[in-house]
């Protein structure tokens, strides 16, 4: 054998006689170049395996969802496809791994850095439903932590519904309910509720947990015909989080707003919104859901219309794509979807604000579409809409902005702004007719270049706005009795903003807002002049602050009362969380009130004032003061 491999490796034999001579050592040489090869092979197909994952192109186009044309949804599934798909932001997984490796190691150097500084109560068929929620709309009651009868004040404190009696210095707790989370966590801060008329319903809407763990808005039905045994009727939950609600005539609208987050196309409850009752889920029937050709969003706002004493559903519908802002009047609910606008003229690029709002009408057999018109602008809060007279009145803020867009000596692009236009923001007033979209007048630019809308309140053919760069601002009245002949006033520049108007009775406007500085608390109570709108008197606190949502004010134009509760951190007070009830005697504001409360959360503080007494409510502390003590 050693013979015939020496004699081989020096050539001089063919392989042909050492075959013959030794067949079995052929035979592993056969094999050995043949495991060779599948092992070349092996490392070829895996070389251009690895080169095609690596430099194979990311597709930039959405996923196919044809598939899904037969379904109800499929408008919707095509929109949604489009938004929601992110297209790559490198061509293949070379550049990807490649940046990866860059990032990671500059991350890896920033985290080796330095760190940088740094009694009993029986049922009472005879009580009689009392409002004390300041609606935005006559009629249309809203959703709030506070109602009462004529025999009880109920209040919402975190998962507790708490019921008191009306007696003076002798009222106490009668009774309370707790509407935990059956299935889950529930969320006490977005509680909103009502009272029946007959006073014998308590209908609370909640934000909880539901079963698959998504969050929805719960709808629970409670008896409070003996508030001392309060028991549950029942609860619907809506797929989302609560945004609003209204009660007219014994029908509760409930709004909320879902996102589509990450639709999978072959689970409607992913991408359309449900309805959860005792008898399972359903989802907004696709004739319901409205929508702009191109979607901004993947934000739902969902409007479901129920009975009060049964809960069972009258009409669902929903907005794809539009934001919080809803505004309901009498007989409609309006919904704005706010966007940029941007348009190409030659060298110059214009991008502007605009916000489309469509409407909703309700009534008792359900819900109608009836259409859409857009705006310049965007809308600050729902108080910004307002509808009278088959006309719906919208103030915005107005933001525009034009540019060239050039390039540097580096080929690094610079946004040139043009000579002469008139960038940035301002305001203006819209008039609309809601049959036929006409708009009717406006009156656009009314204010200081600059300036932004902070506070609006319409009444009647009146509309007041307030606007406000920094701290200084002016307060517009207009008068829109006469649409082809729009006129209006000001204050001229004053301190501070007011972020709530209020229409006080007799004439008189109250401003709730800050004043001389970012860190005052300001009232300040104007009134019309022949020339414009002159400062009556004003209440301030220097260093403190307040609740920016309107239904924590306690508003009483009869007695001409305001209360809210503040931070006053002047160190005149050793508490510094307090209740304040100023009294307007039509030429200054007192102070009736300045009490001590607990809680630490302003927008909870809810005060009434009843027969002489102030009720006062916050998440830790319910007291009652004798207003009229110190007088």
């Amino acid at each position: 054998m050693k013979r015939d491999k020496m004699l081989s490796s020096m050539e001089l034999i063919d392989g042909k006689y050492v075959e013959e001579a030794a067949p079995e050592e052929a035979g592993r040489r056969r094999k050995t170049w043949m495991r060779i090869g599948a092992l070349a092979a092996c490392i070829c197909l895996v070389v251009t395996s690895a080169a095609l994952w690596l430099f194979l192109p990311f597709s930039a186009t959405p996923p196919d969802v044809s598939r899904y044309k037969d379904s109800e949804y499929y408008s919707v599934i095509e929109k949604l496809n489009a938004l929601t798909y992110r297209r790559p932001t490198h061509k293949n997984n070379f550049e990807l791994y490649v940046s990866g490796m860059f990032m990671a190691k500059a991350e890896s150097e920033d985290m080796n850095a330095a760190p940088e500084a740094s009694g009993d109560a029986a049922e009472s068929p005879t009580s009689n439903y009392q409002e004390v929620t300041d609606n935005q709309v006559a009629g249309v009651i809203e959703g709030d932590i506070i109602k009462r009868s004529d025999e009880y004040i109920y209040y919402l404190r975190g998962k507790e519904l708490c019921v008191y009696s009306i007696e003076g210095k002798d009222s106490a707790l009668v009774g309370k309910y707790k509407f935990d989370n059956k299935n889950g966590q529930m969320y006490s801060y977005f509680a909103e509720m009502y009272l029946s008329e007959d006073c014998k319903t308590v209908t609370v809407i909640t934000v909880g947990k539901g079963d698959d763990n998504a969050t929805v808005t719960k709808v629970i039905s409670l008896d409070v015909s003996d508030p001392k045994n309060i028991s549950e009727n029942k609860r619907v939950s809506i797929s989302g989080f609560y945004t609003t609600s209204r009660l007219v005539d014994g029908n509760v609208l409930v709004i909320n707003e879902f996102y589509a987050m990450s639709p999978d196309f072959s689970k409607e409850e992913t991408f359309i919104p449900q309805i959860y009752t005792e008898s399972g889920a359903s989802s907004i029937p696709a004739d319901g859901i409205i929508s702009p050709d191109t979607l901004t969003s993947t934000r739902y706002t969902v409007v479901c219309m129920m009975d009060e004493k049964t809960l069972e559903l009258k009409g669902s519908s929903a907005f794809l794509s539009y934001s919080e802002n809803v505004y309901v009047s009498e007989d409609s609910i309006y919904a704005t979807r706010g966007y940029a606008d941007r348009r190409k003229d030659g060298k110059m690029t214009t991008t502007e604000s605009v916000t489309e709002i469509s409407r909703l009408a309700y009534s008792d057999s359900g819900l109608e579409f009836k259409g859409s018109v857009t705006v310049k602008g965007y809308v600050k809060d729902q108080y910004s809409l307002d509808e009278h007279n088959g006309i719906l009145r919208v103030v915005t803020t107005t933001s525009k902005n034009s540019y060239y867009e050039r390039y540097s000596n580096d080929n690094e692009l610079v946004m040139v702004e043009p000579a002469g236009v008139n960038n940035g923001t301002n305001a203006s007033l819209y008039c609309i007719d809601i049959e036929n979209w006409e708009m009717l007048a406006s009156v656009e630019n009314f204010a200081p270049v600059g300036e932004v809308v902070q506070s609006v309140r319409f009444d009647g053919d009146a509309a007041y706005v307030c606007t406000s760069v920094q701290l200084s601002d002016p307060v517009f009245f207009f008068d829109l009795s006469d649409l082809e002949n729009i006129t209006y006033k000001d204050t001229g520049t004053i301190e501070g903003f007011s972020s709530s108007l209020v229409n006080f009775g007799d004439g008189f406007l109250l401003g709730i807002g800050r004043g001389s500085s970012w860190n005052s608390v300001k009232i300040e109570v104007y009134e019309e002049s022949e020339s414009g709108v002159v400062s009556v008197c004003k209440w301030e606190l220097d260093n403190g602050s307040y609740s920016g949502v309107y239904k924590s004010y306690l508003i009483d134009r009869k007695n001409k009362f305001v209360g809210l509760g503040v931070s006053d951190f002047s160190g005149t007070n050793a508490e510094s969380e307090r209740y304040v009830l100023l009294y307007f005697d039509n030429y200054r504001l007192h102070e009736l009130v300045n009490v001590p409360i607990h809680g630490y959360s302003h927008d909870k503080d809810r005060a009434v004032y009843i027969d002489g007494y102030l009720y006062i409510f916050s998440p830790e502390t319910f007291r009652v003061e004798d207003v009229w003590q110190n007088d």
